[in-house]
């Protein structure tokens, strides 16, 4: 018997080096869950600067945050996913640091 679990993913990505950063999330269930939900947060260092949020009855539910401009120096941006599933069930992940 296969146990039910669900998988929780992140990751940061950018337009190009110099622009647009942004975070996905995706949480995906061998199972169906009453309810699957996702919160993604874009960090910035250890600012926020974006969030998303995604909710569904179904096996899966992907969701980006809204791209945030940026010409700054070279950052450290991370995304956190967070994501909750039926009976209870949360599991929080970061995504690899992106620099640029």
């Amino acid at each position: 018997m296969l146990k039910k679990t669900c998988k929780v993913s992140a990751y940061t990505d950018r337009v190009d080096r110099r622009t647009d950063k942004f975070g996905n999330g995706a949480i995906e269930c061998n199972y169906k869950p009453s309810s699957t939900k996702l919160v993604v947060t874009l960090y910035k260092g250890k600012k926020k600067m974006a969030t998303a949020k995604c909710s569904s009855h179904k096996k899966s539910c992907f969701v980006a945050t809204r791209e945030v401009k940026d010409d700054a120096p070279v950052q450290k941006w991370r995304t956190k996913v967070t994501g909750a599933w039926g009976g209870g069930h949360h599991k929080t992940v970061w995504s690899k640091a992106l620099y640029g």
